[in-house]
């Protein structure tokens, strides 16, 4: 403990000195002011840009020690001499735009005015390719997969970029912004206004870059940027509800590329064959029930046994995705997954089938799907061949269905496919080509990564190896938040880059990192998870300690020393927790009330840091009060967890004037900062208004 203590103090002493300069810097130069909201911005360079220093993403440090070394991040920019996409204030560069673009492109297009305009004062007009043909020496920026782009002769390969991928390139004296899919084109943009004007956003409120710019050197661009995840998903609901933000994030709605039998994607198997709708059918369901509640029933994936039974219902339900199929166009995803148990089914057989394929219980779902497939497969081949478009089916592995069917091959140390009847070498192995499973397991230790703590992560990290053996394509969730107790910071962030390595390495699509999904805002440095994840998601190897100290320059703007101090005292505390206990299977529902992980002289000091903080944005009431706002929440939001542990664990030992005082400031803190719940579950008992009732206030 003594040597991580010291190892971290000579970082953070040097990280408060770095962050102290670099604020003075920021807001130190140029004409223009700080702005809060979506069209903010308080980095000023009045004079433009050096051509030779990076910007954006491009000034990033990588972690060249990392162990996952198979990202496609290629950025190669150099100076044109002479040429300029602004000059003395002006330009002669227009937006041009597919003719017939996509909702996304035209987003594409809205947020590279707003912003240029935002940073040099001018407003690009747009004009569609039909409008435009491409030279040598013609001026555009091309936004999406315009006509110019086969006109000049941009590499843009599907198979390298997927639907996320960008390409940031120059031919000519024209600039082009890009991906295969329309997000790669939204996600393009924000890479280029990276690039010029060091644009970067943080949340809603905090989005910076260069203002009063009046020069823009034209740069030689040959950016292939292909995120670590192909698609990373919203999950803190301050996100997943802000299309905006979850645009800037390069984060995406799952709801956009899946589907149920509702609007519910996830736990769903008992809507589709709701027990209401085929209680004539018995055989189709677990020994343990029919209930969609929590810890209640399941489909039995092999019908009791019963093949006319089994037949029924892979008919069942493949009729019933067609159905789905018609009205989500589009859509790449048909969810079809298990209910939140334990437990499957414990009919014979089941069992039979969990014992002859080495304790898998996600065999039968896999079989059960696949034929479910094989008719959708007829269906796409034939008259459903207008509403194809590459759709699979999405399962959870999960509790009982995590474990794959697979064996380990001891000589190799890799994981293989078991056959599917050791009998019948033609029968083949496991294959998941048209069903996808969706990796997730609540009851790992999140407090590190799924590579440490073995004796409850191994078993976790195991499994998702070896789901890597009969499936090419692996959705993942893990987890970040104490769902018991949302008011509590939850130590995650030691573990999670090692986890998303992980994920990358063993072949994941789609990350996602679940936090505070139905809380509008949240305390205990969540605000910080969520840019994390959106940076770590796009390239797992940055830097984290660097990407936290920007985090904190530009969320705190003026006290940003006084919040680095408290999060690197709260990381120090956070790292004690784990080796007193707080680590523990199923972590994220721990109870965190013991006075042994939050120390009351910590907890003091933290309120002291906080006051501190105030005092720091205090001139700016005066200055730039709209920014004072913004700050003094973001603060505030931080103040409300200190009190919060205060008040349930030092109670006793406060006077009850001081206990009201805090209960009231926790109240003011969470109306301002919008935090509404306390908790995931309850219902309108897991409320912030719900507590404070109970606290008499």
């Amino acid at each position: 403990m003594k040597k991580f203590k010291n190892k971290f103090g000579r970082i953070f002493a040097c990280v408060l000195t770095l962050i102290l300069a670099a604020f003075m810097a920021l807001t130190g130069c140029g004409d223009g002011g700080g702005g809060g909201g979506n069209n903010g911005g308080n980095n000023n360079d009045g004079d433009g840009k050096d051509p030779n220093v990076a910007f954006g993403n491009a000034a990033l440090t990588v972690d060249k020690d990392s162990p996952y070394t198979g990202g496609t991040h290629t950025v190669n920019i150099s100076p044109i001499s002479g040429k300029y996409l602004v000059k003395e204030g002006k330009t002669d560069y227009v937006i041009v735009f597919p003719a017939a673009a996509t909702a996304r492109e035209n987003t594409a297009v809205a947020e590279l005015q707003t912003y240029f305009q935002a940073a040099t004062g001018i407003v690009l007009t747009a004009i569609p390719d039909t409008a435009a043909e491409w030279s040598v020496t013609a001026h555009y920026i091309s936004v999406g997969k315009t006509s110019l782009v086969e006109s000049a002769n941009i590499s843009v390969n599907a198979d390298v970029l997927g639907q996320t991928g960008v390409r940031v390139a120059t031919a000519g004296e024209s600039v082009f912004l890009t991906g295969a899919g329309d997000y790669g084109t939204l996600y393009a943009v924000y890479e280029f206004l990276g690039y010029v004007f060091d644009w970067e956003a943080y949340s809603d409120t905090v989005i910076t870059h260069h203002t009063g710019v009046t020069e823009v050197p034209l740069m030689n661009y040959d950016v292939t940027e292909v995120p670590d995840f192909e698609y990373n998903v919203a999950s803190h609901q301050y996100i997943r509800t802000n299309e905006d933000l979850r645009n800037r994030f390069r984060m995406i709605q799952l709801q956009d590329q899946a589907f149920g039998f509702t609007d519910n994607i996830y736990h769903n198997s008992l809507e589709w064959i709701s027990y209401g709708k085929y209680s004539s059918h018995p055989d189709w369901y677990s020994t343990y029930g029919h209930s969609t509640a929590v810890g209640g029933g399941n489909l039995c994936y092999n019908a009791r046994g019963n093949k006319s039974e089994y037949n029924a219902l892979v008919a069942e339900v493949a009729k019933l995705m067609k159905e789905r199929v018609k009205v989500n166009p589009g859509k790449i995803y048909i969810s079809f997954g298990i209910q939140d148990t334990q437990t499957l089914c414990e009919c014979s057989a089941c069992k039979a089938m969990r014992e002859k394929y080495n304790g898998s219980d996600a065999a039968s779902v896999i079989l059960m799907l696949n034929d479910v497939y094989d008719i959708l497969n007829e269906w796409f081949e034939g008259e459903g061949a207008e509403y194809y478009c590459g759709q699979k089916i999405l399962f959870f592995a999960y509790h009982a269905t995590n474990k794959p069917p697979v064996k380990l091959n001891e000589a190799t140390g890799e994981y293989e496919a078991l056959p599917i009847d050791p009998e019948d070498p033609s029968a083949g192995t496991f294959d998941c080509e048209n069903i996808v499973p969706w990796f997730a397991e609540t009851n790992g230790d999140y407090l590190y990564s799924l590579l440490e703590n073995g004796n409850i992560n191994k078993a976790i990290a195991d499994n998702l190896k070896g789901w890597g053996a009969i499936s090419d394509e692996i959705l993942f969730w893990t987890y970040g938040t104490n769902f018991s107790e949302y008011l509590t910071p939850y130590y995650s962030f030691e573990g999670f880059q090692e986890t998303y390595r992980f994920a990358a390495q063993e072949g994941v699509r789609m990350l996602y990192a679940q936090h505070q999904t139905n809380n509008a805002n949240s305390t205990g440095w969540e605000r910080l998870k969520g840019y994390l994840n959106y940076k770590l998601g796009w390239n797992v190897n940055y830097n984290v300690n660097e990407l936290i100290n920007r985090f904190f320059v530009n969320y705190f703007g003026p006290a940003a020393n006084e919040m680095l101090d408290m999060f690197g005292e709260y990381r120090i505390v956070g790292h004690t927790q784990r080796e007193n206990g707080y680590a523990v299977r199923r972590s994220i529902f721990a109870n965190p009330f013991q006075a042994k992980y939050w120390p009351r002289n910590s907890l003091a000091d933290w309120k002291q840091n906080v006051t501190a903080a105030l005092s720091a944005i205090e001139p700016l009431r005066e200055t730039d009060e709209d920014m004072y706002k913004v700050y003094y929440s973001n603060i505030a939001t931080e103040r409300v967890w200190v009190n919060y542990l205060m008040v349930n664990l030092y109670a006793s030992s406060l006077s009850g004037d001081t206990v009201t005082e805090y209960r009231k400031e926790i109240k003011e803190d969470c109306m301002l900062a919008g935090i509404d719940r306390w908790k995931e579950n309850g219902d309108n008992a897991g409320t912030i208004s719900a507590l404070c009732t109970q606290w008499g206030l």
